[in-house]
């Protein structure tokens, strides 16, 4: 599970830029490429997704709250092992934090 703070997700999704060519993603605020709007990887076009927008994202997070984080209780009630990662920081990179997750994964074998 990443447990990220709502603010968090909303600004990096709505900033959020992808190459309609290859699916690279960039951030145009944290991850940008070098020519505005252009791939670094294979030149293509940026766009932003129709449900990279703050409204929409607001409704995708309740929806979570709802239907989905309840499962959360479930697995701790059923003693069903799973990880929790996250990060309060803005411009935290990715990468280490699925590091850190699959190294715990890997503490409770389930990778």
């Amino acid at each position: 599970m990443l447990d990220v703070p709502d603010w968090i997700i909303i600004e990096r999704l709505s900033t959020r830029r992808i190459c309609k060519n290859c699916g690279t993603v960039y951030n145009i605020r944290y991850l940008k490429s070098k020519v505005e709007g252009v791939c670094d990887k294979c030149g293509g076009p940026l766009y932003q997704r129709s449900d990279d927008n703050e409204e929409v994202i607001k409704k995708r997070l309740q929806i979570y709250k709802e239907q989905t984080k309840p499962l959360i209780e479930f697995f701790k009630e059923k003693n069903i092992p799973f990880v929790i990662s996250g990060t309060t920081a803005l411009d935290q990179p990715p990468e280490p934090i699925v590091e850190k997750m699959l190294a715990d994964l890997k503490k409770l074998k389930l990778a």
